[in-house]
């Protein structure tokens, strides 16, 4: 059971940082792309599927964004927190 509340937190996590960044007022094409990775991984655990290679790479990418001037404080927690539950996965 707790394994099902922890991949339901994860799908949250991972839908709340896509919408973060197809929200962003300074969207380009590096960032687009990244949100629709997000989007595409949040169907993929919807579906029963667990891709946290593939998560843990984008996430990856997006963390190296952490120190630029877009920094967005939701999408910063929600980095640190996902990793915390994919290690609960």
């Amino acid at each position: 059971m707790a394994h099902h509340g922890t991949l339901r937190e994860v799908i949250h996590t991972v839908g709340s940082i896509g919408r973060a960044l197809l929200a962003h007022q300074e969207l380009n094409q590096e960032l687009h792309d990244l949100a629709v990775e997000m989007r595409s991984l949040e169907a993929e655990f919807i579906a029963g599927n667990v891709p946290a290679a593939r998560l843990e790479t984008v996430l990856k990418l997006i963390a190296e964004f952490e120190y630029t001037p877009w920094r967005m404080p939701t999408v910063v927690e929600d980095l640190h927190k996902i990793w915390t539950l994919l290690g609960m996965l």
